[in-house]
């Protein structure tokens, strides 16, 4: 694991690169691109005014191809993107993407996400996980929304989300074995 000890004069920010690792800032660049996405240009692909939440696709990701603690801080980015981005209340996917970082983390050490089909099942599972819990916090906060509206949104995004997790999959399983063939 790249880890450097953090100075006292280097802050929070120096902190949080010590924590990360400067290897891992490209990965924290590629879920700011994904939340810029998610916000512009996904409006255009939305099917019944669902969209996929790259976010949650880049937290799972980080989860599986990261250390735990670069991972959950990872998924937090994510999760702090998604509430700047969101109407939801704020902190609301910062908790939540926490919450599914970890149980990644732990779920990691009991079983191998080193196939394609676990990795897919996991980031479907918590796209479901993720749906389920925050309209559960609108229906306590009072904002009803109908059972017909609700599993729409729940299975339509949850398999989107799916979808596009596995386009994502299969093109960095191709570049691995490019480099694999490569050396």
């Amino acid at each position: 694991m790249s880890y450097r000890k953090p100075r006292p004069s280097q802050g929070l920010g120096g902190i949080i690169i010590a924590k990360v690792g400067s290897d891992r800032l490209f990965f924290a660049a590629v879920i700011a691109v994904c939340a810029i996405l998610q916000a512009t240009a996904l409006n255009y692909l939305a099917l019944f005014n669902v969209k996929p939440d790259l976010l949650l696709i880049c937290a799972m990701l980080a989860c599986i191809f990261f250390e735990p603690v670069p991972a959950v801080i990872l998924s937090v980015f994510a999760g702090f993107l998604k509430d700047t981005l969101s109407i939801n209340a704020f902190g609301l996917h910062t908790c939540l993407f926490f919450i599914w970082g970890f149980l990644a983390v732990r779920l990691s050490r009991e079983i191998s996400f080193e196939n394609d089909y676990v990795r897919f099942a996991l980031i479907t599972a918590a796209s479901i996980l993720n749906n389920i819990s925050v309209r559960a916090v609108f229906l306590f906060s009072g904002k009803m929304v109908s059972w017909g509206i609700f599993l729409r949104i729940l299975f339509l995004e949850a398999l989107y989300t799916a979808f596009i997790a596995g386009i994502i999959l299969r093109i960095q399983q191709k570049q691995v074995r490019d480099e694999n063939q490569d050396t």
